[in-house]
């Protein structure tokens, strides 16, 4: 049941706004490079930065709002808006602002949407990476291979597909920011081993 403002172009245009200006935060530069923590801390926050936009609009996330009370999003936002909203925020990620739109990859927010949208292709990417790691050595390799393996095992356990193209979407935004580590893979495939 809607009751109008989230039908209409204003809302969306707001949320979407809101998402891309969420995953345009630098946190790499939030947080003291100077310390030991700099990457855990900066990729955790970019990893909430993922996940708690996509949180807040699922039905347990709305239900956080509703004081408890169970309530769907098929009530009253589309299906697809948490996905849409990953998108934006993974691309204000990559193209931030702040950073003359020359942000970061993109892994740890993606993941982090994946986590409530997806999460058993999350937990299955998530595994994908950590034996990347074990067998190769290589960071952006094992993130790739993690991502790429997220986005098979939801396709292949998704059945109604609504977020096909979304998914692929935000894959191929990743995978556009790994592309000179992509490149350097090819070129020099012992740095892979």
């Amino acid at each position: 049941m809607t009751t109008g403002w989230e039908s209409s172009p204003g809302f969306f245009a707001v949320l979407a706004a809101a998402s891309f200006f969420w995953g345009s935060i630098p946190f790499n530069r939030v947080f003291s490079k100077g310390t030991s923590a700099h990457k855990w801390m900066t990729m955790l926050a970019d990893y909430l930065k993922g996940a708690l936009p996509v949180f807040l609009l699922s039905p347990e996330g709305l239900a956080f709002w509703n004081g408890g009370a169970a309530i769907s999003a098929g009530d009253f936002l589309p299906a697809p808006l948490p996905w849409v909203v990953a998108v934006l925020l993974v691309l204000g990620h990559c193209f931030s602002p702040w950073l003359k739109f020359r942000g970061t990859q993109g892994v740890a927010p993606a993941f982090g949407a994946l986590t409530f949208l997806s999460p058993f292709a999350a937990l299955i990417g998530f595994l994908g990476f950590l034996l990347a790691i074990a067998i190769k050595r290589n960071i952006p390799l094992a993130n790739l291979a993690g991502l790429g393996v997220a986005t098979i095992t939801h396709i292949v356990i998704e059945p109604s597909r609504k977020s096909l193209g979304v998914i692929l979407v935000l894959l191929f935004v990743v995978l556009l920011r790994h592309e000179g580590d992509m490149d350097e893979l090819l070129e020099n495939p012992e740095t892979a081993t």
